[in-house]
């Protein structure tokens, strides 16, 4: 534990010296390389999780406006103190998605206009704060990381059954952030990579599948219950009936 806070404290002045144009090309390496230590140090490390503050998602929210080109690096990491095979690290998610609400400005904004899925990027992108169509944006190596990193965040926020978790969910709702037609579209379009379409797939379990039972949840209306089609009688041509029991040998 006192080795990864040493690290987050390199890792915390080499982040500052980056926006410094003499120590950018330096920092920058270290910067990836201390990333991946952190990361690796982080990840299924209950010790290390349990132990995360809000001092800990500052340092790298903080990072993502400083550093364009390790901002996917910085959410992979946002993810990883969040995320554990058997703990539940339920205050983890509530810190990282507060503070994830109180800057809306790091992250894509998308929304469904008919077929179409539009996506704002943050404005230090080089897509710049336009709205673009999400199968252009994807060409983009770096927006294309950072996206799918940004879905994965989500579904980080919603995975489990906890209190947490129902939390979460209830204020990424009222934030506009979870839509079951953005999803699923997203899901169906072949043009988008398939690390897209595989993250927009888990955060629709998580968001909509995944979820307490007793929760109300939309369903196909022409869905039929087989105990209903089990006790209505099987129709075969204009003079024989039979049921469903005869069929199956029931009787």
């Amino acid at each position: 534990l006192h080795l990864i806070r040493y690290l987050e404290e390199i890792f915390e002045n080499l982040a500052v010296e980056s926006c410094d144009p003499r120590f950018a090309e330096a920092s920058s390496a270290s910067d990836l390389s201390l990333c991946d230590v952190i990361l690796a140090m982080y990840e299924n490390n209950p010790r290390a999780l349990h132990t995360i503050s809000d001092k800990t998602a500052d340092l790298f929210f903080n990072a993502l406006k400083l550093q364009l080109h390790l901002r996917p690096k910085y959410l992979q990491m946002l993810g990883a103190i969040m995320a554990h095979r058997s703990d539940d690290l339920s205050q983890n998610k509530i810190i990282v998605c507060q503070k994830f609400l109180e800057n809306p400005s790091l992250f894509p904004e998308t929304r469904k206009r008919g077929e179409v899925v539009l996506v704002k990027m943050p404005t230090i992108s080089k897509a710049g704060s336009t709205w673009a169509d999400i199968r252009d944006l994807m060409q983009d190596e770096l927006d294309r990381e950072y996206y799918c990193q940004y879905v994965n965040l989500l579904s980080c926020f919603l995975h489990g059954r906890t209190r947490s978790v129902d939390e979460n969910r209830g204020k990424l709702s009222k934030a506009g952030l979870l839509s079951f037609e953005l999803c699923f579209t997203c899901l169906q379009c072949e043009q988008l990579p398939p690390s897209i379409r595989a993250a927009y797939c888990r955060l629709l379990i998580d968001v909509f599948i995944d979820v307490p039972p007793q929760e109300e949840k939309q369903v196909c209306e022409d869905l039929q219950i087989w105990s209903e089609m089990y006790s209505q009688p099987l129709r075969t041509n204009e003079s024989l009936d039979c049921s469903l029991e005869d069929l199956m040998g029931l009787k």
